[in-house]
């Protein structure tokens, strides 16, 4: 027995050996493909709000979801997501986010990005956290809108919704365009934004009630982004059953604050005459012997409803709008993802009705020829406040004339003129390698030194302030208040700048020395370019542009470094020496009542009562609109005076736009001895009540700022005051600290939307 066992122990041996082998093996090659093994992978890139990959597009100078799909490897990453895409000048633009993938797991991640241009490419890199880049790819095949394009977002399955693009007054006249409507249908819960500037591009959503599982879907965090959004300035449109409407009224309800009008009865009916009349529809909605459900609604007290179609055949109102903050909620009484709607012949002239999108159409409005250097469309009255913001005291524009005059000077001299000064009097032409960089350099020196005594070394910035106080959407002691500051920086170097919006105490007496609030005290602040309209030279959506840098900057959170949410700050924006870089913050606070109200409608829409300057600053230039109406006062309101409504001239309020819009032209003079006198006051005037000139006199568009516009809410029948105060309401902050040696320029156009006066 042991000399067997002697004999087998060698063996045994050997087969442990093999063994360890054999498993060194099988971990090495395990170790191999682990490190062979991508630790994340980029798995796929949606862009836009379209449920339907195929359907993506982005909206150019809106805020444009990209959803990134990410493939965890054999181990849990942590790292950082960067998406980019250029601006208005083609500089690159960066939004990050932190990113946590489990191993071997898919994982969603939704970012948010301002493009600018129309061939966009949208990049998204993936880094580790030690900074180290492990997955790219890009998204091009992605359709782009124009801002005059018109987005309309839908969840549900509205009739005739798919029909609007269709009609006549959608219809494109660029045949760049298919249509100036488009309709994107989301997704709930998955494909609703995270942020409410995710709806950014979205001029209305419909909210079809009836869609099963959507209201639930939206019962969690999800809803707070939609009703920020209109509360910041959308418009929602809700429609559905009876039973539907006792779910969305409910006071449990994420529907329940917003609504303008509860449901009161259901009603069947044959007859839809006055919803065919509302539409102006000879086409009837109903046959003999079907009757239809129709919900008709009661108006909450305190919440600005107005009606919009009564029909007492069916007990009361049936569709219902009123302000909800600075946007607006309509209710419609009526299952419109049912027959006998769907089959309705004018069911898309309902929708157009219902949506309210007069106004919106683009202009064309030659500039000025007289000196100008550059002339073509300008199509939007936000191109007007760019070019206004461009111009500085104290820094003149050279004439194209002396430039080109200049240029053809220097090629005389470094062509013809030296080639005769060597040939017919030196007569030594190879002294041309010392003369040819001698004019090269004494020619840059003059022009260097032109520029310089043109253009001065002085940082220099113009700045306007917009701050709307909504006086109906608050608790009587704090309101909701929105700034909106837009600032141009001329800068005399190089240099790359750190920048941010800050508010300030809007009732301050002393804004110049006063301090920002701090930016965990304000409920959100987003900073980003401010372009124009026009595809064309400098403007949004030119292809052809040339980038002045290559350098690329970031948006980022005050609170995170690797975050861009919200994109308060732009971290690296490169302004080249003696270039200008115009810029537009946007906050959201609640604040004190700006004025003290007390109005009566007298009936035919005339208004009486005093109003109260409760500010510690001289209110200038006061006007109040109302209805079709514009009351202008003569005299500045000093802090703390009342004055009565009588006291104030009255005009006609398409007539008064028309009348300082005439010289508006004149911004794009190009005569450095011109003196230009357009108020920028004057613009954001025009730039209020936009869509109520256009659709009254066919006036400028104001398709770029559309969420100044404030023509939905005096069609509400709120009174609004615009007043010019002295000095800035916010702090422009530029590498972390105000300029104090900078020169400024700075005005504020105060806008207080009161609640509908009672009737005398």
């Amino acid at each position: 027995m042991r000399s067997s066992f002697r004999v087998r122990r060698p063996v045994l041996a050997a087969m442990v050996a093999l063994a360890a082998v054999a498993g060194l093996e099988r971990g090495a090659a395990t170790a191999v493909a682990r490190q062979s093994e991508a630790v994340v992978t980029i798995e796929n890139i949606r862009v836009g709000l379209a449920e339907d990959r195929a359907d993506q597009a982005y909206k150019i100078g809106a805020w444009t979801p990209v959803r990134v799909d990410l493939q965890g490897g054999p181990e849990r990453f942590a790292g950082e997501l960067r998406v980019i895409v250029p601006d208005d000048g083609g500089v690159p633009t960066i939004v990050r986010r932190r990113v946590d993938v489990p191993a071997r797991s898919l994982a969603s991640f939704l970012t948010y990005v301002r493009p600018g241009d129309t061939a966009t490419t949208f990049r998204v890199e993936v880094f580790d956290e030690r900074g180290r880049l492990r997955a790219v790819e890009t998204e091009d095949n992605v359709s782009w809108l124009d801002p005059e394009q018109i987005v309309l977002a839908v969840i549900g399955n509205p009739g005739g919704v798919d029909l609007l693009p269709s009609m006549a007054e959608y219809r494109s006249t660029d045949p760049l365009q298919d249509a100036r409507l488009i309709v994107s249908r989301l997704a709930v819960p998955e494909g609703v934004p995270d942020r409410w500037y995710g709806y950014d591009a979205v001029e209305a959503l419909i909210l079809d009630l009836n869609d099963p599982g959507t209201l639930e879907g939206l019962q969690d965090f999800r809803s707070q982004p939609l009703l920020q959004w209109v509360r910041n300035g959308g418009h929602l449109v809700l429609a559905g059953s009876f039973a539907r409407w006792q779910v969305a009224s409910d006071p449990d309800s994420v529907l329940a604050d917003l609504l303008p009008a509860l449901p009161a009865e259901r009603t069947e009916t044959g007859d839809l005459g006055a919803i065919e009349s509302f539409v102006g529809s000879i086409a009837p909605i109903t046959t003999p012997g079907n009757l239809v459900s129709v919900t008709s609604f009661t108006p909450v007290p305190g919440r600005g409803a107005r009606i919009l179609l009564d029909d007492r055949s069916v007990g009361g109102p049936v569709i219902v709008r009123g302000p909800y903050g600075l946007g607006r909620v309509t209710v419609v009484g009526l299952s419109v993802d049912e027959r006998p709607f769907t089959d309705w012949r004018d069911r898309n002239a309902f929708w157009s009705r219902v949506l309210d999108l007069g106004g919106r159409e683009a202009t064309v409005s030659e500039t000025s020829t007289s000196s100008a250097f550059y002339t073509g469309e300008v199509r939007d009255l936000s191109s007007y406040l760019h070019r206004s913001l461009e111009q500085f005291q104290g820094v003149r524009l050279v004439p194209f004339g002396w430039v080109a005059g200049f240029v053809f000077l220097y090629i005389l001299l470094i062509g013809p003129g030296d080639y005769f000064f060597l040939k017919r009097i030196v007569k030594r032409m190879e002294l041309t390698w010392i003369t040819f960089p001698a004019i090269v350099v004494i020619v840059s020196l003059i022009a260097y030194a032109t520029a310089y005594a043109v253009k001065g070394t002085d940082l220099r910035i113009n700045r306007v302030d917009v701050v709307d106080v909504d006086q109906g959407f608050g608790d009587g002691d704090r309101y909701l208040a929105r700034g909106t500051s837009f600032a141009t920086i001329f800068s005399p170097q190089n240099r790359d700048y750190d920048v941010s919006v800050l508010p300030l105490p809007i009732d301050t007496d002393a804004p110049e020395t006063a301090e920002p609030l701090p930016a965990g005290e304000v409920d959100e602040v987003i900073t980003t370019w401010f372009g124009t309209a026009e595809r064309s030279f400098g403007g949004m959506g030119n292809t052809g542009g040339m980038a002045l840098t290559s350098t690329g900057y970031a948006y980022q959170s005050p609170n995170d470094p690797m975050s861009s949410t919200p994109p308060s700050e732009l971290s690296g924006v490169r302004v080249p020496i003696w270039t200008t870089r115009a810029l537009m913050g946007t906050w959201y606070d609640d604040m004190p009542p700006a004025i003290d109200a007390e109005l009566t409608d007298l009936g035919g829409n005339r208004l009486d009562g005093t109003i109260t300057n409760r500010l510690g600053r001289t209110m200038n230039q006061v006007l109040i609109a109302y209805s079709g109406d514009v009351y202008l006062f003569d005299q500045p309101i000093a802090p703390g005076e009342t004055v009565r409504i009588t006291s104030a001239s009255n005009r006609n309020l398409t007539g008064y736009l028309d009348q300082i819009a005439r010289n508006f032209n004149q911004i794009y003079t190009y005569d450095p001895n011109a003196t230009v006198t357009v108020s920028r006051g004057d613009l954001i005037r025009s730039l209020s009540f936009a869509r109520t000139g256009r659709r009254q006199r066919g006036q400028k568009s104001n398709l770029v700022l559309g969420q100044l516009d404030l023509s939905a809410q005096l069609d509400l029948g709120r009174p609004i005051l615009l007043a010019e105060l002295d000095g800035p309401s916010s702090a422009l902050v530029l590498d972390g600290e105000q300029p104090t040696t900078a020169t400024q320029e700075r005005s504020t156009v105060l806008r207080v939307l009161l609640p509908t006066p009672l009737g005398d």
